[in-house]
């Protein structure tokens, strides 16, 4: 637990951090040093006093010093543990025995309060407020100061939308604030802003206790992270087929590649993704030639959709609905690819799109680490180990990878039937 202290020497108000364990096995040194260093004193004096009292006498008194040391040692090295470093911006540097120390949280909460409501840049506001959160919870904070924090959270999370994305990438309303979270946003739940979107259902209103990820092309829109990738999937492939569509599409195939041990995990991903739009195809060696062909690595077996369009009435071109993801880097090889079929003349009559759909392409695996570690202290221990243990959270971080074979209606047949 962290404290706050006044420096030594400037009399300034100090947050405690932990000490690392170097400092600590400097902190253990110094002590121990010290304290033989009493004891060589101390013997030398009681080896004058006895020294008529013989050779037994010495030895008393030696093995009493030994003795003093072992506990002096073994209680320095447990105050060690319960040491904290101070760092103060004059420049002062030490550390402080938490148990002996006057802690001031309280009297730093009422002066960060003060600070807070003097920032006019939000994301500064922001970390002024977990500063004050760290503290909550401290002994020496009174009711009428952790009111303050809660205070201070709810203005959070009204301004959420002006805070710099990168520190609000995963959110959720917690059942209890944590006092030190890493990388989790904590809503207070009567207090949703109304410029951020939570995909949550029929209501959009996100639930308690559920993680939400950023989308990664809106950054004020928020995905639960129990089945990001198919929210993902969905309109990758909503979009890649819309694009294909007005590029004069004749029939789209849409190839998964699959394990035996990953069969059934994929079928539910593909029911949910792609509904019931699609006709399911007869798993055979000739989509597994088809998507395999030539790549050298072993497959166990392929499931496939197909859907066919009528020959449309214009010529290929881009359609004039929205396509974030067509604009994205992620899927610059669209835009390649549709100018190919725009600009060819018609000649480009087949095509490939491959669509990678890994949750650990937006979620790495420090990330994960963390997540998960600032979780077990928001949720219960059940929703914990049933969702966001490490284990459970790296089930999310699965591939799902998928390939769209499309065939394109000839621009000849297009343009005489729209004659």
């Amino acid at each position: 637990m962290s404290i706050v202290v006044k420096c030594p020497k400037c009399g300034r108000l100090v947050p405690t951090r932990p000490a690392t364990m170097s400092e600590s096995a400097d902190i253990l040194n110094n002590k121990i040093k010290s304290s033989i260093d009493e004891t060589s004193l101390s013997r030398k004096i009681n080896k004058k006093n006895n020294f008529l009292s013989g050779v037994a006498g010495i030895g008393d008194a030696i093995g009493n010093a030994a003795a003093n040391v072992g506990a002096f040692v073994g209680s320095k090295i447990g105050a060690v543990f319960a040491c904290e470093a101070i760092e103060c911006p004059c420049g002062f540097t030490g550390h402080t025995d938490l148990i002996a120390e006057t802690d001031y949280s309280g009297e730093y909460i009422r002066q960060c309060v003060s600070e807070f409501n003097n920032l006019s840049d939000y994301t500064l506001r922001f970390k002024k407020a977990l500063d004050l959160l760290r503290f909550r919870d401290n002994p020496s904070v009174r009711d009428k100061e952790r009111k303050q924090v809660i205070e201070v959270m709810d203005l959070i999370g009204k301004d959420m939308a002006k805070i710099d994305p990168v520190f609000r990438k995963f959110v959720i309303i917690p059942t209890t604030l944590s006092t030190s979270p890493q990388k989790v946003f904590q809503l207070i739940h009567h207090n949703i802003p109304d410029s951020i979107a939570f995909e949550a259902g029929l209501t959009s209103i996100p639930e308690e206790n559920t993680l939400y990820v950023q989308h990664p092309l809106s950054h004020n829109r928020y995905l639960p992270f129990k089945g990001f990738d198919v929210s993902i999937a969905k309109e990758q492939c909503s979009q890649l087929i819309l694009l294909c569509q007005s590029l004069g599409a004749k029939k789209i195939k849409i190839l998964f590649k699959i394990d035996h041990n990953s069969s059934s995990e994929t079928n539910s991903f593909m029911s949910q993704v792609l509904g019931g739009s699609y006709n399911s195809l007869a798993t055979n060696s000739q989509y597994k030639n088809e998507i395999h062909s030539g790549k050298g690595e072993s497959l166990d077996a392929v499931v496939g959709y197909e859907q066919e369009f009528g020959i449309p009435n214009r010529l290929p071109q881009i359609p004039k609905t929205p396509l974030p993801w067509y604009d994205s880097p992620v899927c610059s090889d669209w835009r390649i690819k549709a100018l190919q079929r725009i600009e060819g003349n018609g000649n480009l009559l087949r095509d490939k799109f491959t669509l990678h759909l890994e949750l650990s392409s937006y979620v790495n695996n420090s990330e994960k680490t963390i997540v998960s570690e600032d979780l077990k202290y928001m949720v219960s221990s059940a929703t914990y180990s049933a969702e966001y243990s490490s284990n459970a959270i790296s089930k999310n971080l699965v591939s799902n990878n998928m390939e769209i074979d499309v065939e394109y209606w000839p621009v000849e047949e297009i343009k005489a039937h729209s004659i």
